[in-house]
């Protein structure tokens, strides 16, 4: 829960804070950061998979809502690097 708590439930709670503003505004940038384990299945790391799926997710579902507003959302995901 707390890996959860430190890494969506903040991110909700930034939005929360910094979106009535960019409303009253009438724009606004979002960038929001991610990796490609989110849209895999890692074996490893399944709870820190979920987490960025659900942060992606989030940006997502906003940047939808937000669609006509002049505020953009967006994620920069990272890749993962293999070893060779």
């Amino acid at each position: 829960m707390e890996i959860h708590n430190a890494n969506v439930v903040s991110y909700v709670r930034m939005i929360q804070r910094v979106l009535p503003q960019m409303k009253e505004l009438g724009w606004g940038k979002g960038p929001y950061t991610s990796a490609g384990i989110g849209y895999t299945n890692d074996q490893g790391a399944p709870h820190y998979s979920a987490m960025l799926a659900a942060r992606h997710n989030l940006v997502v579902s906003l940047a939808r809502k937000l669609k006509e507003t002049g505020i953009t959302t967006y994620v920069v995901s990272y890749g993962t690097v293999e070893e060779c």
